[in-house]
């Protein structure tokens, strides 16, 4: 049996990371709000990788992770 919210224990902290990186409006602290944001993405889709029951968050993830690469290649690209 599963403990009660080790499947969820990361979810929140995810999206507050990826929302972080996405409004992130100072150009010098976009990439590492990036970096942090992609690392938990990352661990949260490991967390859930083998649960049917979170297919929805795992689709979630994976678009949030392609938008950010979207941000980093477009706003990254403009000052670095």
């Amino acid at each position: 049996m599963q403990e009660p919210n080790k499947l969820t224990r990361s979810h929140p902290q995810w999206e507050a990371l990826y929302r972080a990186a996405v409004l992130e409006g100072n150009a010098g602290l976009l990439a590492e709000r990036i970096a942090v944001a992609m690392l938990s993405l990352g661990a949260r889709l490991e967390e859930i990788q083998y649960s049917a029951e979170h297919r929805m968050e795992r689709h979630r993830i994976e678009s949030a992770i392609h938008m950010l690469d979207r941000l980093r290649a477009t706003e990254l690209g403009r000052t670095g």
